[in-house]
């Protein structure tokens, strides 16, 4: 897949925050809050299409800068990725009457960021957690499109998002629930904008690569203070 598109798509996740900014106090005035990203992407070809691509993504967010005094300084944004948790099962056996219980893991499935497009230009879709130092999250809805390295994206907090469950080590009789639900718990209903840059690992290859992984950075912005 073109190596520009890897490019807009790995904007596109991380875009998954917000609006690259000039510092200080341009951040202040027009955003909650603004931070450092730095991370790296995956991004692999279809094999129905060669416009068509998925993609994940994890990075570390930090030197956050807030006009919010509670807003944590540092946190996590992931996208595409899988997180594990536990469970507590308990079940009565049919034959016996026994009732057997215990505690587990159960692994659910983040929803996987997709696009479209080439070397010229790219656009694409998805939804990104964030983790913040306190605990908070923030489920973000975020849509892209651009070219080269550098790519526009928007979106939006969302209430809530479902992870679908892939697997779990409790017994077959119980268990877990089928689907996981991530709430946000900080900058609800707030808009999210940005600009983000992507370095693939051999720019020359643009037309032949079918996979890509590289670092992505920038600084982003989420929500607004007006």
């Amino acid at each position: 897949m073109p190596i520009s598109r890897w490019c807009l798509l790995a904007a596109v996740t991380v875009a998954v925050l917000g609006l690259m900014l000039s510092p200080g106090a341009v951040v202040a005035a027009q955003f909650r809050t603004a931070c450092q990203l730095a991370g790296a992407a995956s991004f692999a070809q279809a094999a129905t299409s060669p416009d068509v691509f998925t993609y994940s993504f994890r990075g570390a967010l930090n030197g956050c800068r807030s006009r919010d005094t509670a807003s944590p300084p540092t946190g996590t944004v992931e996208a595409g990725q899988t997180i594990t948790v536990p469970y507590y099962w308990s079940y009565v056996d049919a034959m016996t009457g026994a009732t057997f219980s215990g505690n587990a893991y159960a692994t659910y499935q983040e929803p996987i960021p997709s696009g479209t497009g080439g070397c010229s230009g790219s656009s694409g879709t998805g939804s990104a957690l964030v983790t913040w130092a306190d605990r908070s999250t923030t489920v973000l809805a975020f849509r892209s499109g651009g070219s080269a390295a550098a790519i526009g994206l928007n979106g939006t907090v969302l209430p809530s998002l479902g992870l679908a469950l892939t697997g779990y080590t409790g017994p077959a009789q119980a268990p877990p629930g089928a689907t996981y639900v991530v709430t946000s718990t900080r900058f609800a209903s707030e808009s999210l904008r940005g600009v983000l840059f992507f370095e693939p690992p051999n720019p020359m290859l643009c037309n032949h690569l079918r996979r890509a992984q590289g670092p992505i950075g920038g600084e982003v912005g989420l929500g607004t203070t007006g």
